[in-house]
C-alpha cells in the first residue's frame, strides 16, 4: 500500500496536465490511500490558491486523501501573507515547513536569500496567529566569518518561538552558487572544522535542555511532534514522488527518479511517457541504507530487525567492526546485548557518515 506522496516543483512545473496524459504516469496509484502529502522540493509557496487547488484536485483524482494525517507545504518567508496563510489552511494544509535559515541579515545576504530577518519573524507571527500548530523551521550553522556567539544568538531566537519542530544543517557550498564562486575566488573563507563541530555540539546540548529531542541527526522535535512524512521515509515505507527530480520507492527494492529538467519533464508527460529512470536495489545496497539511516536516528540501529531482514552473518560482521572502534563514538555501547539498539553518542554524530561507510557491505 502506498502511504506517502511528495510533489516537488521547480519554477514553471506546476501546470495541471489533462487527465488522459497522466494515465501512464499514475496508473500504479490505483486510488491508494495516503497518510502524508508533502508539497516541497522547490517554491510551492509562490503558487496562487487557484494553482495549489488545481494541483490538489488533480492528485485527488488518483489518490484517496481522506486519510491524510499530515499535509505539509514548504514555504519561503517572503511569500507569507495574511491572505495566503488563510488559503493554505482552507486547502487542508496542517503543517508548514518554513525556510528561515537565520535571523541574522548578514547570513541571509551572504546566502542570497530573498527574505530578511524581519520577514522571517513576520512570517512566524502570521502562521501562529492563524492557528497553525505544526510549524517547522530550518536553521543553518557553520556560516563563514561567524562565531559561536553569533550562532548562539540565532539558535536562542529560534527556540524562543517554541516551535514544535525544527531542522538544523551545516552550511554546504552548492556548485555554481554565489557563495561557491566567492569561496573559489578566496573572497570568503569557510568556517574552521573545529568551530563547526563546536556549533553542532552546542546545538544538541541547548536544544535538549529546552526539551527538544534530536530524533534524527538534523531534526529536532518536542515530544509527539516528529515529522510523520520524513519518519516514514526513514522506516522504509513506500512513497510516490511527482514532479521534476522527485524520487519514488516501492517499499521493497525498486527506486525511481524523475528527470530534473522542467521542459523535458513536461514534454515527456504530454507525450504519454514516464519521465523517470529506475533501479533495483541489491541486498548490499539495502543493507547499507539500513545501517546509514539507523545510525542517524536517535532510536538507533535495531539489531534484531536488521538480522531478520539481512541475516546473522552481516550483522555479526559489523558487530566485530564496531568492537574495534572507539567506544565513546557510541551511546552506552553494549554489543553483548542484541536487544539494545546501537546509538551514536554526541561525538559519534559528528562522524556518522564516516562510521556508516566503515560498516558498509561492498555494494
Amino acid at each position: 500500500m502506498l502511504d506517502e506522496l511528495e510533489y516537488r516543483m521547480r519554477a514553471s512545473a506546476h501546470e495541471e496536465l489533462p487527465q488522459g496524459q497522466c494515465i501512464a504516469y499514475l496508473s500504479e496509484a490505483k486510488r491508494s490511500t495516503l497518510q502524508t502529502l508533502y508539497y516541497g522540493g522547490g517554491t510551492p509557496s509562490l503558487l496562487s490558491m487557484a494553482e495549489l487547488g488545481s494541483l490538489t484536485n488533480g492528485i485527488r483524482r488518483w489518490f484517496d486523501l481522506d486519510g491524510v494525517r499530515e499535509f505539509t507545504l514548504e514555504v519561503n518567508p517572503e511569500d507569507v501573507t495574511p491572505a495566503k496563510v488563510k488559503d493554505w489552511r482552507s486547502l487542508g494544509v496542517n503543517r508548514i515547513s518554513l525556510g528561515i535559515q537565520s535571523f541574522d541579515d548578514r547570513n541571509l545576504a551572504r546566502m542570497n536569500r530573498a527574505h530578511n530577518a524581519a520577514q522571517g519573524r513576520e512570517a512566524l507571527h502570521l502562521l501562529q496567529n492563524e492557528g497553525f500548530e505544526s510549524i517547522s523551521a530550518d536553521l543553518i550553522y557553520g556560516y563563514p566569518d561567524r562565531t559561536l556567539q553569533d550562532f548562539e544568538a540565532d539558535l536562542q531566537e529560534l527556540l524562543s518561538w517554541r516551535l514544535p519542530h525544527f531542522s538544523s544543517y551545516q552550511l554546504t557550498v552548492e556548485p555554481q552558487t554565489a557563495l561557491y564562486h566567492q569561496v573559489n575566488q578566496k573572497k570568503v573563507r569557510l568556517a574552521a572544522e573545529d568551530l563547526v563541530l563546536e556549533q553542532m555540539m552546542h546545538l544538541y546540548q541547548v536544544s535538549a535542555a529546552q526539551g527538544y529531542r534530536a530524533y534524527e541527526i538534523s531534526n529536532f522535535a518536542l515530544p509527539g511532534h516528529e515529522a510523520l512524512h520524513n519518519s516514514r521515509y526513514w522506516s522504509g515505507h513506500a512513497y510516490w514522488g511527482l514532479g521534476p527530480s522527485a524520487h519514488s520507492f516501492d517499499g521493497h527494492r525498486k527506486r525511481s527518479w524523475n528527470i530534473a529538467n522542467n521542459i523535458q519533464y513536461q514534454m515527456e508527460i504530454q507525450s504519454g511517457k514516464v519521465p523517470s529512470s529506475e533501479e533495483l536495489l541489491t541486498d548490499d545496497q539495502r543493507f547499507n541504507e539500513a545501517v546509514l539511516i539507523g545510525l542517524r536516528l536517535m532510536d538507533g540501529l535495531d539489531w534484531l530487525a536488521l538480522e531478520a531482514v539481512h541475516g546473522p552473518e552481516r550483522v555479526q560482521r559489523i558487530r566485530q567492526q564496531i568492537a574495534k572502534m572507539p567506544a565513546d563514538w557510541f551511546d552506552g555501547l553494549r554489543l553483548e546485548d542484541r536487544e539494545a539498539p546501537l546509538r551514536l553518542s554526541l561525538a559519534g554524530r559528528a562522524l556518522a557518515d564516516f562510521i556508516a561507510v566503515e560498516l558498509f557491505a561492498e555494494a
